[in-house]
Parts: structure tokens; sequence; C-alpha cells
């Protein structure tokens, strides 16, 4: 073989390097921001729910649009949330797993839903982090996303 040979093997070699690992990154790239995607369709999902709670009467088990009647005991038990204990007696979190996320039930207060998630989808180390707050009375959303390692960052 001449050294032009070698020379042309070495450099396809390099190039097929390259082109994997770009391939690697973007694939990686990607996953994160589908799960985003699939996280945030899912509270919109949420939100459909809690509202057609809220505007329910409270004969048909809704909150008829009452703050008395909607406390978020109430609200995690219409969305299927489940219930975990902490450390203390009064400490309670409520959360939902699916395969995109963990969420967890805030709060609902005075006609506002707050639900954060943490995905499943890693990018350069983080998963997203979704806080979520619907406005109940307005019918409107206000979402921040920014990445995590885990909960407690």
């Amino acid at each position: 073989m001449g050294a032009q040979q070698l020379l042309l093997i070495v450099l396809t070699v390099i190039i097929v390097g390259i082109a994997i690992s770009v391939g690697i990154y973007l694939f990686n790239y990607y996953n994160y921001k589908s799960n985003v995607q699939a996280i945030l369709a899912e509270m919109q999902h949420f939100a459909a729910m809690s509202q057609s709670y809220w505007a329910s009467p409270i004969s048909m088990g809704g909150a008829s649009k009452n703050n008395d009647y909607c406390d978020t005991q109430q609200m995690a038990s219409h969305l299927g949330f489940k219930e975990k204990y902490g450390a203390k007696i009064i400490q309670i979190t409520y959360f939902y797993i699916s395969p995109n996320a963990e969420f967890h039930l805030e709060g609902s207060w005075d006609g506002i839903l707050e639900i954060n998630a943490l995905g499943v989808a890693a990018f350069r180390g983080k998963y997203p982090y979704i806080n979520y707050k619907y406005d109940l009375n307005n019918d409107k959303p206000e979402i921040e996303i920014t990445a995590r390692k885990d909960w407690e960052e």
C-alpha cells in the first residue's frame, strides 16, 4: 500500500468517527427536546382535566368555580395523583409518574394550579424541569422550562 492510500484510510476513519459523534449528539439533543414536548402535552391534559373539575357544578362532583370546594387534595384526587408522605406527618407530596416524567402537584390555590415535572431524557447530564402554573379563572398557563440534575437542585 502506498502512503496515499494509508492517508486516505486514516482520513476516512476520522471523518466516520466525527459523523458518529455528531449523530449521537443530535440523537440525545432531539430526544431531550421531544421529552420536553411530551411533558408539555401531558401538562395541557392536566390543565383540561382541572378546568373540567373547576367548572363542573358541586352536584356533579366539581368545584363550581369556588375555592372552598377546590383544595390541593381534591384536585390531586381528580387528576389521578398519588400521595407520598415525607419525614413529617404533615408533609404530603402529590405525584404522578408517566413514561415521560415524574409530576408533582405543588398546589391549587385561588384558582391557580401549579405542577412541576422532571423529565426522563438527559442531555449533558441534566433533565428537563418544567414549572407549569395554570390560572383556572382566566384559562391562561404560565410555563417555565429549565434543566436540572434532580428534584433538589
